[in-house]
C-alpha cells in the first residue's frame, strides 16, 4: 500500500513486526528494500521526508541491541 490508507490492524501488525525481538534489522532492511518502507514510516507516524533516514532511526530505536558491541561471555580461573 506504500503507506496509503492503512487500517488500524495493519498498523498494529507493522509495529509488532518491527518491535519483535526475533526479527533482525537485516531482515527488516531486506523487506524494506524489496517492498518499500513507506508503510513502516506511516505506522510509526514518521511522514516521509527525503532528508531523514527514518528506517535507520526506527531500527536503532527498537533493535539497538543488534548494533552494540558484544563481548564473549567467558571467564578465566
Amino acid at each position: 500500500k506504500k503507506g496509503d490508507n492503512l487500517r488500524e490492524e495493519e498498523i498494529e501488525s507493522i509495529r509488532g513486526f518491527i518491535e519483535s525481538t526475533s526479527i533482525s534489522p537485516e531482515f527488516v532492511e531486506k523487506l524494506a528494500k524489496k517492498y518499500g518502507a513507506e508503510s513502516i514510516a506511516e505506522a510509526f507516524l514518521l511522514r516521509t521526508v527525503d532528508e531523514i533516514d527514518y528506517l535507520e532511526y526506527i531500527l536503532r530505536q527498537y533493535k539497538g541491541h543488534h548494533f552494540r558491541e558484544r563481548y564473549p561471555n567467558i571467564s578465566f580461573n
